[in-house]
Formats: structure tokens, C-alpha cells, sequence
């Protein structure tokens, strides 16, 4: 952009000599220079602005970026937890199975037990 400025500039310098007079011309030219100083001025302001703009954006993203591997961590670490708590979970839940089938197993020699005994007292209650 700049060097676009500097030929439209050097253009109208020569324009200007052919046509007007050497004061005229100056006045132009001046005139054109200062035009030609503030575009770019204001250029070189929108490109420092873009490249801040850019910067902050970068750095930002580190931020989401490092944020997003700490989060992805403590899923991680959680999902660990979470599998070696169901494993614990499962092998108590097999060792309550377990211990319900003995009960029940139990329970069922205790009533077979209550209707021995019942049935003998009942035999030894009976009058002859």
C-alpha cells in the first residue's frame, strides 16, 4: 500500500510541474505528501492494531488450550477413579452373591431343622 501511495504521489508530482505553476505545485504537492503521510499513518495504525489484535488471540488460545489439557486430565483421572471404584463395586457385589447363597442355603437347613423338631415334639406330645 505503501509503495502504491509512493507512485500515485510521484504521479501527480510530475502532473502537477506540466500543468501549474512552481508555487501552485508546491502547494500541491505538500498538499498530496501530507494526504500521502496520513493514509499511511493510519496503515501503519490498523496493522499495529491487527498484530495486537493477533497476539491476544494467540494467547488466548494457549490459554483455552492449557485449560482444555488440565480439564482432559481430570477426566481422565476421574474416568480411573470411576473404573477402579465399579471393579471394587463388582467384586463386593460377588462376595454379597456369595454370602447370600450360603444364607440362603442356611435358612433353608434351619427350617428343614424347625420341621424336624417340630415333628418330633409333635410325635412325643401325641398321647399314645
Amino acid at each position: 500500500m505503501v509503495e502504491h501511495l509512493g507512485q500515485q504521489l510521484t504521479a501527480l508530482v510530475e502532473e502537477l510541474r506540466t500543468v501549474a505553476g512552481p508555487d501552485a505545485a508546491e502547494a500541491q504537492i505538500e498538499s498530496v505528501t501530507t494526504e500521502a503521510a496520513e493514509r499511511v499513518a493510519a496503515a501503519s495504525a490498523r496493522a499495529s492494531r491487527a498484530g495486537e489484535a493477533q497476539r491476544q488471540a494467540e494467547a488466548e488460545r494457549g490459554e483455552r488450550e492449557q485449560a482444555l489439557d488440565r480439564a482432559m486430565a481430570e477426566l481422565t483421572a476421574a474416568c480411573s477413579a470411576a473404573e477402579v471404584q465399579s471393579t471394587q463395586v463388582q467384586a463386593e457385589l460377588s462376595q454379597l452373591r456369595e454370602q447370600l447363597v450360603v444364607l440362603h442355603t442356611r435358612v433353608g437347613e434351619a427350617e428343614h431343622e424347625r420341621d424336624d423338631a417340630t415333628a418330633r415334639r409333635d410325635c412325643l406330645c401325641r398321647p399314645s
